[in-house]
């Protein structure tokens, strides 16, 4: 693949909607040969600003070691407004499949056209989403949730039931932070994971 949104060597991919969140991640690569061979995730405390966008992208590129690519303010707005959805829909009907999911999505967001996604009412629906993109024999489905409401109970019962076709097993845990005046864990979220038996 060959960029997604504007033309560049590498494809950028990530979940949220981050003119609304107050923090971002982007997850670059740099594929060549249908084969990887860099990437690394950039992150920022900050909002996407379109101002700021030719700065990361400057830095993405410095990372991969890549000339920076032309960019226009229709491009930005492209990557502004990416629905994660919508993508995992487009991908399916590309017939795209992977051998390996990791989804780290947000608990809270709001799209440009009124969208609203809220991660106890759409987490279920869009994994039951994303195994379409599996493979025949794949090696992990990974998600991430930082909403302390959604319990790792939750985690494993949704992952379990989405991919029971395939033999592997599922582990869930509490994230936390360890506060060192009081000795306690903070609760911070859970995270779920199915591995093939095969690995």
């Amino acid at each position: 693949m060959k960029g997604h949104f504007f033309k560049c060597p590498f494809f950028v991919y990530f979940f949220g909607n981050f003119l609304y969140n107050r923090s971002m991640k982007i997850w670059a690569k740099l594929i060549t040969a249908g084969k990887i061979r860099k990437q690394f995730v950039y992150e920022k405390e900050e909002r996407l600003t379109y101002s700021r966008f030719f700065d990361y992208l400057a830095d993405i590129c410095h990372e991969l070691d890549i000339p920076t690519p032309v960019l226009l303010k229709t491009h930005i707005f492209n990557f502004a407004k990416f629905n994660h959805v919508k993508f995992v829909q487009r991908e399916i009907r590309r017939g795209n499949h992977y051998d390996g999911i990791i989804m780290d999505p947000p608990s809270y967001g709001r799209g440009p056209k009124g969208e609203i996604w809220k991660i106890e009412e759409s987490i279920h629906p869009f994994i039951k989403l994303c195994t379409q993109l599996l493979s025949d024999d794949p090696l992990f489905f990974l998600v991430n949730s930082y909403t302390t409401g959604l319990a790792p109970a939750v985690l494993t019962y949704m992952i379990s039931l989405e991919l029971k076709q395939y033999k592997g097993h599922v582990e869930a845990q509490e994230i936390g932070l360890p506060v060192k005046s009081t000795g306690l864990v903070l609760p911070c979220g859970a995270s779920g994971r199915w591995q093939s038996d095969n690995v």
